[in-house]
């Protein structure tokens, strides 16, 4: 059976994305809907990149390959630079790439009583957040 819990993938996914990749920031990860019809939730996965060297890019392939390892299908990647309403600064920063990742996870193997108490604690189960300046 696979996981959906944001705050358990997203710690798995940050585990495995920084050792891909040292230039990552942030990780933002909060469900987007829940489809009864097709019993999956889609969430937004957003992912800041501070680029150091002009070498260096956001491996859109391996991090899709990631999240497929991790049962969640990616539906699209959006990328463009931040700006200050996702970080307290005045300007756009071109070194800094924001990756919004459409994530969708299927619920078929969650029994409808467990997924509903999941539901109910969605602040908890359904958003994952990760800054690296957290860790200083």
């Amino acid at each position: 059976m696979s996981q959906f819990k944001l705050s358990d993938l997203g710690e798995k996914f940050k585990t495995q994305i920084l050792e891909v990749s040292q230039d990552v920031i942030d990780i933002h990860w909060e469900l987007v809907d829940y489809n009864l019809k097709t019993n999956a939730i889609s969430g937004d996965l957003v992912v800041l990149i501070e680029y150091t060297d002009e070498e260096d890019d956001f491996n859109k392939l391996k991090t899709t390959l990631l999240l497929s390892d991790m049962d969640v299908n990616v539906g699209s990647i959006t990328a463009g630079y931040k700006t200050a309403t996702l970080w307290p600064v005045t300007e756009v920063n071109p070194s800094i790439a924001r990756y919004i990742i459409r994530t969708f996870i299927s619920l078929d193997d969650f029994p409808e009583i467990a997924l509903g108490n999941y539901i109910k604690d969605a602040q908890e189960t359904l958003t994952y957040e990760w800054t690296k300046k957290d860790q200083d």
